[in-house]
């Protein structure tokens, strides 16, 4: 009985286990670009799925983040629908759309679900390579070994990760699809691969694994066969089963990626040698396999830099790694029951690919290994079933085979629940990268951000300090030293750096928000216009629009104040709304008006204090410093404790100075 349901049942124990092992994770809060992604991103707020599709911008706020992935986008706003409808926790009751609780869980829907298309892939992979012993078993362990990897905490945790995960979904169902006789006759897998393509860019890879799975598991061709002379009719062969899907999937990757991606998406390579940067990732990969093995050096953000020159020991290393796995790959696809390990090796660099090839600024990261460690585990799980299958009558290697592979995957398992726990703060989180590399500007930046939000301002500058010597020309850390020294009150640096970082990417609509964010008070017209800026470079941008409706609505209710203000003075001329209306007219930029009734309110009281503060201030900003200085004066004598009056003095004292030596 239990032999009739085993594939059930062990299924179900994979899906517990791995719940049981996530079950630290569904609270982690939003991280990294998961910021620009979902919670500042006003298009996921409603669900337009005509605008999905036909508007790239709706993936992100910032400009330079933009890609077509509109099922990516979808999901996204299914899941704020869904928080906004079930959300019950307080802390999210002003956005209830924006509880991460509900992020997390539909993301580990699907995770569970690509788990179950796994087993079944594995299981028919083994059937047609390794063909004798306890097949299940075996594609037991290589569908535990991926969902226990703590690799793919990185990816589970990160809800930004949806891109990879839930493309990886759509290309390991649409593999499946196809192996199966009913639905490949119908074509079902044509709808996972498009979605797989709608979802990343790296869907398209799915093309060349359909291209060896059917040359190594249909035709039953090696490598080698494949570049012999009947080169040209076993890919005639191959492009009968797949020719037709290949088109269409390279096709829409085309009108996508070079069409349906807006200009304004600035490319993130920007200034990168892409010879170098393709040298680099030899080493890049070296390091992938290393976390395979042995993940300990996992990070958010590892902050590697690109190596120089071509022929450092650790780019020769990782290409030796790389000649030695596809050489591997060739040897292991002559033989019919090694064919696993040759297909897993090729699937891992397919999935490498679009990230080894085309520059982007993080030279490395850890979620771009989820799909490519499926690879991986068919090359450690059809190695092991080998293994076992040579062990006949061998019981005790056997044991020992077993024995090393539950601690193995005991290994990950404990792993795993420790990323999670790192996950759980971008405190804990950005401390690690920032541990592990001291030179990594970023992570640096947001460990001081982490401080910053706790109110540890010192150690949050400090930190913002040691990132500007690695990373001076970083925009976002100009704008995060802006914001603590706003923080601080020390207005004149703050302004300097927000200055200084919209100056050193002005297509990032942040740096004009969190400028205008700091002028609100200040200059109100000139937050506005930053603000606008800020929107049109990303219409999407829901802090920038919140803030601004604001700002628009504060000005119209004080204009009506005003209004009401003047009604009042002219019947009964009240020291209080007189102070009250100098206060709001200079706030409107009105400073003749404002000065009007300063003068009025000291025929009412002589020796009012606000009238003079209000007085030199207004004067000031007319470019009467005479005047200035004057009422200055005055409002210091009228209250000689008052630093706001010293300020002001000071303030037109030195722009009279200023102008006599002009």
């Amino acid at each position: 009985m239990i032999k009739k349901y085993i594939h059930f049942v062990l299924v179900g124990l994979v899906l517990v286990l791995t719940t049981i092992l996530y079950s630290n994770h569904f609270n982690n809060p939003f991280e990294f670009d998961d910021s620009h992604s979902i919670v500042t991103n006003d298009a996921i707020t409603e669900i337009d799925v005509v605008k999905f599709f036909s508007d790239a911008s709706c993936l992100t706020s910032l400009p330079g983040n933009q890609s077509y992935r509109p099922v990516t986008v979808l999901l996204n706003a299914l899941d704020y629908q869904v928080s906004k409808k079930f959300n019950t926790n307080p802390q999210f009751k002003n956005k209830p759309g924006l509880n991460p609780y509900y992020y997390h869980l539909t993301s580990f829907f699907w995770y569970l679900i690509l788990i179950v298309v796994l087993y079944v892939v594995f299981f028919k992979i083994f059937q047609m390579s390794i063909a004798d012993g306890p097949i299940h078993w075996f594609a037991f362990f290589a569908t535990c070994l991926f969902s226990f990897h703590t690799a793919n905490a990185e990816t589970i945790n990160y809800i930004g990760g949806r891109t990879d995960s839930f493309s990886t979904l759509c290309i390991a169902t649409s593999l499946l699809l196809f192996m199966l006789p009913k639905a490949r006759r119908y074509k079902l897998y044509y709808f996972t691969v498009i979605l797989a393509v709608l979802s990343k860019q790296t869907g398209l890879m799915i093309i060349p694994i359909l291209f060896f799975y059917v040359l190594f598991f249909e035709l039953k061709k090696s490598i080698f066969e494949l570049f012999s002379l009947n080169f040209f009719n076993i890919i005639k062969k191959v492009f009968r089963k797949i020719g037709l899907i290949s088109i269409i999937a390279t096709l829409l990757f085309i009108v996508t990626h070079f069409y349906l991606t807006p200009e304004a998406a600035n490319p993130t390579n920007q200034g990168i040698n892409v010879f170098t940067y393709i040298t680099t990732q030899f080493y890049v990969i070296l390091l992938y396999v290393g976390n395979f093995i042995l993940p300990t050096d996992l990070s958010v953000d590892h902050g590697l830099e690109l190596i120089t020159p071509f022929y450092d020991k650790r780019i020769l290393l990782g290409l030796l790694i790389i000649i030695l796995l596809m050489f591997l790959s060739y040897r292991t696809s002559k033989t019919e029951k090694y064919r696993g390990i040759s297909f897993g090796i090729l699937w891992f660099f397919f999935a490498l690919v679009p990230t080894s090839l085309v520059p982007l600024f993080q030279v490395s990261n850890d979620h771009r290994l989820f799909f490519a460690f499926i690879g991986l585990v068919l090359v450690v799980s059809s190695f092991f079933g080998n293994i076992y299958n040579s062990l006949k009558g061998k019981l005790t290697f056997k044991f020992v085979l077993i024995l090393f592979a539950i601690i193995s995957l005991s290994s990950f398992s404990y792993g795993t629940r420790k990323r999670n726990i790192v996950w759980q703060s971008s405190e804990s989180l950005w401390l690690d990268a920032a541990t592990k590399n001291p030179k990594n500007g970023r992570a640096l930046m947001n460990y001081g951000l982490s401080q910053m939000e706790k109110g540890n301002y010192d150690t949050a500058l400090d930190y913002y300090n040691k990132a500007l010597l690695v990373w001076p020309n970083y925009s976002t850390l100009h704008t995060n030293l802006g914001i603590i020294y706003g923080v601080k009150n020390e207005k004149e640096k703050a302004e300097y750096y927000f200055k200084t970082a919209v100056e050193k990417k002005p297509n990032d609509p942040a740096g004009y928000y969190f400028y205008a964010r700091f002028l609100q008070n200040q200059d109100k017209e000139k937050s506005k216009k930053l603000l606008q800026k800020a929107l049109q470079l990303s219409p999407n941008y829901s802090s920038a629009k919140s803030l601004l409706a604001n700002l628009d609505s504060q000005t119209t209710n004080e204009l009506n104040k005003v209004d009401i203000l003047y009604e009042k003075i002219n019947s009964d001329n009240k020291e209080s709304d007189l102070i009250e209306l100098s206060q709001l007219l200079y706030s409107l930029k009105r400073y003749e008006n404002c000065i009007e009734i300063c003068n009025k309110l000291l025929n009412v009281n002589p020796k009012s204090f606000q009238a003079f503060n209000n007085l030199c201030v207004s004067y000031n900003q007319l470019g009467d410093f005479k005047n200035g200085v004057k009422y200055g004066k005055l409002a210091v004598e009228a209250n000689p404790n008052s630093q706001l009056a010293k300020n002001n003095l000071n303030w037109a004292i030195s722009l009279e100075r200023k102008n006599k030596n002009d």
